[in-house]
């Protein structure tokens, strides 16, 4: 019987759909979030592999992190799949935890799991009244309706504070109050809540009527701005910035498209490319920009030489199509060396070389050593990271100053938000290159 009791005990005390050193969390019907005990000891990294379950050969996900935590999405909710967390340590991989999910089993696991922990938190129960218990109580809660983890995170909130209202006792006595007292505290608290919930319509009708009236409060009275902003392409009602330099460039685009990041994520990336080449101008005698995209193969989408117009270059980025595959940035490094800086793909000896690269993940060759090839062949690297990037290995690939040459982003919407400082960067940048182009030609 004792041993019994200890078994409950563990289970009930182990965190959200935890087993040994593993936590997952649906973080919305496709997307799941995942955490573990770090090693002890010096670790490079960890790997994660998500691979489904099935007797059709499926593609399997694979991405790298330095944190313990990673989220993958694009999951079929029906579909069971084998996750695996590995330790990197060199050339070495150690299994750290694993689990087999569906994440419908996950959800219906949370439905369960935030019942019994909303009654451990109710007052006058038996649990420990920790701050810690009550954390986890409200971490546990379910968070497939809401994709943003912010959001979730105040949303989940309230629910527990709303459910552990509700469901309150209001028989309950104790030896220090008597039951008169505890029926009026009941129904002080009832009004209340009423109170706080009228108050909180009233605001929600308040907002409602701004947006509704926005543009003729706008003429009534103008918007204070507390610092400048920098145009978004599409969005700021001020002119989009347009790079003014007549000096010329090539500029090639080396784009992750491996399968963590997903087909709508992928989407974002094209808009975040289209928002990068809007400002240039276009053309044989100026800027030229060619894109290759890679995962376990590199491919070129297209050369520098291939679109003279900026409308063909739209065009292309706004259409080429996601890959899938594995992360071997190394790899695409040296394509981009062999392939897309030949003369005959576009590439212009007496022009500056820039390479852009975006990835959401750890390369799984050397890029370090490729990137140091390309940069002693004059090539100038930014590197732009995405999610579970690491932002280490990016460092060392990027060129100095790596201040200016290094960007990381917890996740793809975030990336329109670079847009702008990168267009501004690489603009001022080949200017910079022009003036000196021109000044070794007068003393020559």
């Amino acid at each position: 019987m004792l041993c019994f009791l200890l078994s409950v005990f563990l289970l009930l005390s182990s965190g959200v759909h935890g087993q040994g050193r593993l936590k997952l969390t649906v973080l919305s019907e496709d997307r799941l979030q995942m955490k573990w005990k770090e090693a002890n000891g010096p670790v490079q990294g960890y790997k994660v592999r998500v691979r489904p379950i099935s007797e059709v050969p499926q593609p399997e996900l694979m991405l790298t992190t330095t944190r313990g935590r990673a989220t993958v999405a694009g999951l079929d909710s029906g579909q069971e799949y084998a996750l695996q967390v590995l330790v990197l340590n060199g050339t070495t991989e150690k299994l750290l935890a694993k689990r087999r999910f569906t994440m419908e089993g996950l959800r219906e696991e949370e439905t369960i799991r935030s019942g019994s922990k909303r009654k451990k938190t109710l007052p006058g129960g038996s649990g420990s009244g920790d701050p810690d218990d009550v954390t986890e109580a409200v971490s546990g809660l379910p968070t497939v309706l809401y994709p943003d983890p912010t959001t979730t995170t105040t949303t989940t909130a309230s629910t527990t504070t709303a459910a552990a209202a509700t469901t309150e006792p209001p028989a309950i006595e104790t030896p220090s109050q008597p039951p008169d007292e505890a029926q009026e505290k009941t129904t002080k608290e009832k009004r209340k809540r009423k109170k706080d919930k009228e108050r909180d319509r009233s605001k929600v009708e308040n907002k409602e009527e701004q947006g509704t009236t926005q543009g003729k409060a706008a003429e009534d009275k103008p918007r204070k701005t507390p610092f400048p902003t920098q145009p978004v392409t599409g969005v700021s009602p001020r002119k989009p910035f347009e790079c003014d330099s007549g000096a010329a460039a090539d500029i090639m685009l080396l784009v992750d498209g491996s399968w963590s990041i997903g087909r709508t994520n992928f989407r974002r990336v094209r808009d975040f490319l289209e928002g990068l080449m809007t400002p240039f101008h276009i053309g044989p005698d100026h800027i030229q920009i060619g894109l290759t995209q890679y995962s376990g193969d590199p491919r070129t989408e297209w050369q520098l030489n291939n679109f003279t117009t900026k409308d063909q270059l739209l065009e292309a980025v706004r259409n080429f199509r996601y890959k899938g595959g594995n992360t071997f940035t190394g790899q695409a490094l040296l394509h981009v060396m062999e392939e897309n800086m030949q003369t005959k793909a576009g590439a212009r000896s007496d022009t500056p070389f820039f390479l852009v690269l975006l990835t959401d993940g750890k390369s799984q060759d050397d890029a370090i050593a490729a990137a140091n090839r390309l940069k002693s062949a004059g090539v100038e690297i930014i590197a732009v990271g995405v999610k579970n990037a690491d932002e280490a290995e990016l460092r060392q690939v990027a060129s100095e100053p790596v201040d200016l040459n290094v960007y990381n982003v917890n996740d793809f919407p975030l990336l329109s938000k670079l847009v702008a400082r990168l267009v501004h960067i690489l603009c001022g940048k080949i200017k910079e290159r022009g003036i000196s182009k021109r000044i070794r030609f007068f003393k020559s």
